[in-house]
């Protein structure tokens, strides 16, 4: 299985999100994990 992360710092200014996505039988049609990393 193949893992793709995507970072986007544009949702709030202390936080930084990260999109996990798991491709599931059919590629396109995956699932998305969004994780959020709060920093100090």
């Amino acid at each position: 299985m193949l893992y793709h992360f995507c970072y986007k710092q544009n949702d709030n200014p202390g936080k930084k999100s990260m999109y996990l996505f798991i491709p599931t039988s059919n590629y396109f049609r995956g699932a998305w994990l969004r994780i959020y990393i709060t920093r100090n």
